[in-house]
């Protein structure tokens, strides 16, 4: 954010709509590496997974955001950069699959 927070969330959005040189569109978040709010605000710079790079103007206002601390809601004109992180994997637990418990141990 602007004033140097850091904040991780869960956003309540699946698609960041833009608007590109080219047209409107709405790009899937998980396709999103970063986004570098320009000091003017209304330019976006993306770097996609895929090693695509684009500049953009963000077409939305306020997002929630689910935070340790409850739900936000937050406009662009605060952020500075986005960090998107795939989710992590799911941990399987040895009460899930009993075939992964560990042997019984000899004595």
């Amino acid at each position: 954010m602007h004033d140097g927070a850091r904040i991780i969330v869960t956003p309540s959005i699946t698609n960041l709509p833009v608007r590109a040189a080219f047209g409107r569109m709405d790009i899937a978040l998980a396709l999103v590496q970063s986004a570098e709010f320009k000091s003017d605000n209304e330019t976006v710079a993306l770097a996609l997974r895929n090693g695509d790079k684009m500049q953009v103007a963000p077409n939305l206002g306020a997002v929630e955001l689910q935070t340790v601390f409850g739900r936000v809601s937050v406009t662009f004109n605060l952020v500075r950069k986005i960090l998107v992180r795939p989710p992590a994997p799911a941990t399987a637990s040895c009460s899930t699959f009993p075939s992964m418990r560990p042997p019984p141990s000899w004595s």
